[in-house]
């Protein structure tokens, strides 16, 4: 995954709130009637005055990094499940599309989806940034076929292409995600297929403006993830699951949908991908380009394909 810097004070206090429920509990009781008023007040602020929408933006929390493995440590600690049992059904999903397959999981986590299709894939390559939450997944979900790595889609060789890639409700706490989805595009093989989960953002409040998950940096919609995608990928399926805890009840839904989570599968990765539509400065990335290489300092989205 690629993720931004973040100041060590930030992700220590929310380390110190994930190692103390109880007080982190004791402040969401204080705050979060404030912060739903904030919100409310905003919501019709945008409808009163639609001319200003720009004045009041979707703001994104701080991404703090990962600590997978010690938010589920202290679940433990406090009597509740170790993995929440509609993730491991979003993970065991994958095992789906895994079959006979050179599988990349990014964001692997404790190495639920990457055990699970290593049961059918031909091999499958898990890597995840945080050391803690590795070696747990590698002394616990071992197999033959499965290699962890410590680290980030940016850091993988061109030269390794997949057929599949994952990537199970990790979106969401990325801060850089276009460049996250530039990784996938130049690792995947032309056939190959990203399989991406994440919250629907308008599941319960819609059009709300920012996550009330300390950890999600940003959440989308169906509609943000098909057309963010749309410029990734020739052909791309929404579904969503009717049960959140049976996998097998997975169905279509379109872009209005306020079911969640969303899953997306997204087909004939574009290998050339034009991210600025039109003007003198339109660039044009290719995945053979140089990722080093910015070609316009202007436009935020600048770096290559690969």
């Amino acid at each position: 995954m690629k993720t931004s810097s973040v100041s060590s004070s930030n992700s220590s206090s929310f380390k110190i709130l994930a190692r103390y429920p109880a007080v982190y509990a004791v402040l969401r009781v204080f705050f979060s009637p404030v912060k739903s008023l904030v919100a409310r007040c905003r919501r019709v602020a945008v409808h009163c005055w639609p001319e200003k929408v720009s004045e009041f933006p979707y703001k994104k929390n701080e991404e703090i990094g990962a600590i997978n493995i010690e938010i589920k440590q202290d679940r433990l600690e406090r009597g509740e499940v170790f993995e929440w049992p509609n993730i491991v059904e979003l993970n065991l999903l994958c095992q789906e599309f895994s079959a006979n397959k050179q599988v990349l999981d990014v964001g692997c986590g404790t190495g639920c989806a990457a055990y699970a299709m290593s049961k059918n894939a031909s091999h499958v390559v898990a890597i995840e940034p945080d050391e803690a939450t590795l070696q747990w997944a590698s002394h616990n979900r071992s197999a033959s076929n499965l290699r962890y790595l410590q680290g980030r889609s940016d850091a993988l060789d061109s030269e390794d292409m997949f057929d599949l890639i994952t990537n199970i409700d990790v979106i969401e706490h990325v801060d850089d995600y276009l460049n996250l989805l530039l990784d996938f595009v130049r690792l995947l093989r032309p056939t190959g297929t990203l399989l991406l989960t994440t919250p629907n953002r308008n599941r319960d409040k819609p059009g709300k403006l920012c996550p009330s998950y300390p950890y999600h940096v940003q959440e989308f919609s169906a509609s943000d993830l098909y057309f963010i995608l749309n410029m990734f990928f020739d052909e791309i399926e929404l579904y969503s699951l009717k049960d959140v805890y049976d996998r097998t009840s997975r169905i279509p839904v379109d872009i209005n949908t306020r079911m969640t989570p969303i899953i997306v599968v997204a087909k004939q990765p574009k290998k050339t991908i034009d991210i600025r539509s039109s003007g003198p400065n339109r660039i044009k990335r290719s995945s053979s380009c140089n990722r080093q290489n910015a070609i316009d300092a202007e436009f935020p989205y600048s770096r290559n394909v690969s």
